[in-house]
């Protein structure tokens, strides 16, 4: 089977949740004997970078790229005004990437072609007509709650107006999008129910962040507090924010030996002269997993975006006990063999108490983490997911046979 995945944006390098996800199905559908092709737009913020993807790669899975500059601009936003499609996925749409896109379908015959994320639905029709090939769609969150959760968030008046217009014609695009697909890998059951919810025909598959193997690391008998996650991103710097301001001051008064280390992608250099021996800011961090693995509790005091947060699966693969929302832990079980696995909070107080508790009981610490270890080795195993994508891809490609 042959399959064309079109990217908003390069899978490699692998700056942030989306690339990780968009790599995995990659090598995925490869591990199954699938050949790939990936055509992805590059952008500004994720440019492609051709020192950083390796040859074989490249090769592989036949790679080809795009730029648009997708800068908003305030002539972009006017002209859009009055469009059905958001500015926000209209920035990633050009003939350039359509002619692209059609010299390659041109090229070769593809049997599946996989669209990740709402942002490339704009491509349809020109999938459409220059191939037979089934349609799916790889959903990476419900985009319109995402924006309505920052919208709730956002305190400037001008751009909480902005973010209801947008999440509003993000709703209907969005629905629009579902409506289009008969078939959709959602990427966590959460997403799952929603899009069932709205196009209730939908093929719907569940296809998470998954890990191929476990590394749980021991609790240390004085945890380290941390959080990972690209800077340039609001819910991220809302998470910071709130635990150096409504968090910090209240454990130092009790604990002055308590360290939370917080680092991503484009950080803003302010936080580095905000570190101090209690909350230490890393700009640069070249190795992520190593990162985690210096510490034992990521803090995430998650108060608005949506979908599967990479972070989280990441942490607890590592066995890391995780204190954060019920939307910071949005798709993936709490409870495992009815003990938790994440530990949630609503307010500053459930915050306190979960980060004090931590502090004080190395055996409930080491309990937790080892309860997260099995809950993810059940419910985001690579092999047992592997296949049933298998039987799903395939049978939705002998179906589309059959009906041509």
């Amino acid at each position: 089977m042959r399959i064309l995945q079109l990217c908003n944006k390069p899978p490699i390098p692998t700056v942030d949740g989306g690339c990780k996800a968009m790599l995995q199905t990659t090598e995925l559908l490869q591990s199954l004997g699938f050949e790939v092709h990936i055509f992805s737009i590059s952008t500004p913020k994720h440019p492609y970078l051709e020192n950083e993807v390796n040859s074989n790669f490249i090769t592989s899975t036949h790679l080809e790229h795009s730029f648009i500059n997708t800068h908003i601009t305030m002539g972009g936003l006017i002209q859009n005004f009055f469009s059905d499609v958001p500015y926000n996925v209209v920035r990633f749409y050009s003939q350039d990437a359509a002619l692209a896109i059609q010299n390659k379908l041109e090229k070769h015959a593809f049997d599946i072609v996989i669209f990740e994320s709402i942002y490339m639905c704009e491509y349809i029709p020109v999938v459409q007509k220059y191939s037979d090939a089934k349609i799916v769609l790889r959903s990476h969150n419900i985009e319109h709650l995402l924006w309505e959760s920052r919208m709730k968030e956002e305190r400037n008046y001008f751009k909480k107006l902005y973010s209801f217009m947008l999440s509003n014609k993000l709703k209907k695009y969005e629905v629009k999008c579902f409506l289009q697909f008969d078939n959709i890998l959602s990427i966590s059951r959460t997403d799952e129910d929603i899009i069932q919810e709205l196009n209730e025909k939908a093929n719907t598959f569940n296809l998470p962040f998954l890990v191929q193997e476990v590394a749980q690391q021991s609790q240390k008998s004085t945890p380290t507090f941390y959080h990972l996650g690209a800077m340039d991103w609001q819910p991220n710097i809302d998470c910071i924010e709130y635990t150096l301001n409504e968090l910090l001051p209240q454990i130092t008064k009790v604990n002055d030996q308590f360290t939370f280390h917080f680092g991503g992608k484009n950080m803003s250099n302010s936080y580095k002269e905000k570190s101090s021996k209690n909350a230490i800011a890393i700009t640069d961090i070249k190795d992520a997993f190593q990162f985690i693995s210096e510490h034992d509790v990521l803090l995430a005091p998650v108060f608005s975006g949506g979908g599967l947060r990479i972070k989280m699966i990441e942490a607890l693969q590592h066995g890391k006990v995780i204190i954060t929302t019920a939307l910071g832990a949005s798709g993936i079980p709490v409870v495992y063999n009815n003990h938790p696995c994440i530990l949630i909070a609503e307010n500053r107080d459930d915050f306190l108490q979960h980060i004090f508790r931590c502090l004080n009981d190395h055996t409930f610490r080491q309990q937790v983490s080892s309860n997260a270890v099995m809950m993810v080795q059940k419910e985001f195993g690579f092999s047992d997911k592997a296949n049933a994508l298998k039987s799903y891809l395939t049978k939705i490609e002998a179906e589309h046979r059959h009906c041509m």
